[in-house]
């Protein structure tokens, strides 16, 4: 299915965490609605080898301040640099409701905007956590 025939679109957050030139974190984040957001993700264990399957996690967030937290807390810290991608996705195409699903749907979804190896403050967190919000709406 296009984007142009699609009707349940709706803004994902994707971040990677640079760590050492590698990545560490990949997330997708999503609006759940009543400022509750989800995170469908997965890190790298630099203890395993790169051909391992890395471990998924899902988690929801009751608040965007709690979410921004987390992020600054553990994607964003003073020596990581951040790939940040703000998409367009046809809900519709996600074929779970977890990280595999979400990353499956890169094929099918228009990026908006993206950054690569960017610093993140708390304050640029909640303004894209606000956008992720106040577009739900539409």
């Amino acid at each position: 299915m296009s984007l142009q025939n699609a009707t349940n679109i709706e803004p994902v957050l994707y971040l990677e965490e640079i760590d050492r030139d590698y990545v560490n974190w990949r997330v997708y984040v999503r609006y759940l609605g009543n400022d509750r957001y989800g995170v469908y993700g997965t890190r790298r264990d630099e203890n395993i080898p790169t051909s391992y399957k890395y471990p998924y996690l899902r988690m929801k967030f009751l608040s965007r301040s709690s979410l921004s937290k987390w992020i600054s807390t553990v994607l964003t810290t003073k020596d990581n640099r951040v790939n940040l991608t703000l998409l367009m996705v046809n809900m519709d195409a996600v074929i779970s409701d977890d990280f595999v699903g979400y990353d499956n749907v890169n094929l099918r979804v228009n990026e908006l905007v993206g950054y690569d190896k960017t610093y993140l403050t708390h304050q640029n967190i909640m303004t894209y956590l606000r956008l992720l919000r106040d577009h739900y709406a539409f």
